[in-house]
């Protein structure tokens, strides 16, 4: 059986994580390594064996099925619109891009090249999450009535997630790293989110990215949003998000642990939630024109936009 394959540009903290994943997969794999830090590249590629190209056109020439792209926010749009032009099927990290212009200049990008497209959002492939959503939609927690998101980092970028451009200004910070993902979630569950009113902190030095937020905002279908973001306070790292229904709640915590709570009563944790296919089982269905869970770019544009609205 042929495997699907992948091109991986962008080999930092998660573009290794993608490789790893690839690595272990029986039917998808990592067949070129492509990154402008040469060192890195040829460290990854020793770890999974997985050749390193030395340019762009030669990881286009090799025609992979899908091109991912890991790198910087910044290069996401040229190396996608490239990659369209090459004729190839693009999986993009997350956020979009840097900002809500170019992501929508990727979504008509994308539109007019007829490529396929997908984002690399994993907490859609979290069974956790994807009992919250099936919960939320049966209307077993009722019509909604509020979503909240909280997040605290005791600092920003965190111990392990040290490089050049994630603390900036112009392309890092935890509302373009950390909320895309709940934003995504939101969006599944109540539609497209406009920000109303916002506070956003932002150190003195005008390179750095912000440290704080609290914003309110309205999905499509009229329920109130709450974030609440704070990087440097005197606390553990906590993340979490709430779905609040009129018999019901369920709250994400931590990315993976699902509390479920009745009128009334306490959070009680749901243990176990049936597993679901991964990212790029996905891929490879929707490669195959099967119906597949995916998050297109136009549906990043929209995600990016509500990012942009709270910076």
């Amino acid at each position: 059986m042929n495997k699907t394959t992948i091109a991986v540009i962008g080999a930092g903290i998660v573009g290794e994580r993608i490789l790893r994943t690839l690595s272990g997969h029986a039917e998808a794999e990592a067949i070129v390594i492509y990154d402008a830090d040469a060192k890195r590249s040829e460290e990854m590629s020793r770890a999974f064996s997985v050749p390193v190209a030395g340019s762009l056109e030669e990881v286009f020439e090799m025609k992979p099925d899908w091109v991912y792209i890991g790198t910087p926010p910044r290069y996401h749009a040229p190396i996608a619109e490239a990659a369209f032009d090459a004729g190839l099927d693009v999986l993009c990290e997350k956020p979009l891009a840097h900002d809500a212009d170019t992501a929508a200049r990727m979504a008509s990008a994308a539109e007019q090249s007829g490529r396929l497209t997908a984002m690399h959002f994993p907490l859609l492939y979290n069974p956790s999450v994807r009992a919250l959503l099936s919960e939320a939609d049966s209307g077993k927690i009722g019509p909604l009535l509020r979503i909240e998101l909280q997040a605290h980092f005791p600092q920003w970028p965190r111990v392990w997630q040290q490089n050049p451009w994630i603390g900036t200004r112009d392309q890092g910070g935890f509302i373009r790293e950390v909320f895309p993902h709940f934003i995504q979630i939101m969006s599944r569950l109540s539609g497209a989110i406009e920000i109303s009113s916002k506070r956003t902190d932002y150190p003195a030095d005008p390179a750095l990215c912000e440290t704080g937020v609290i914003a309110a905002g309205t999905t499509e279908t009229g329920v109130p949003v709450l974030f609440n973001g704070l990087a440097g306070g005197a606390s553990e790292e906590r993340i979490e998000f709430t779905v609040y229904g009129t018999v019901g709640a369920l709250r994400l915590v931590n990315w993976s642990d699902l509390y479920r709570a009745e009128a009334g009563g306490t959070f009680e944790r749901i243990d176990e939630s049936p597993s679901v296919p991964g990212l790029f089982d996905e891929l490879i269905r929707k490669k195959r024109g099967e119906d597949a869970v995916i998050v297109p770019f136009s549906e990043g544009a929209v995600i990016q936009r509500t990012v942009d609205g709270l910076l």
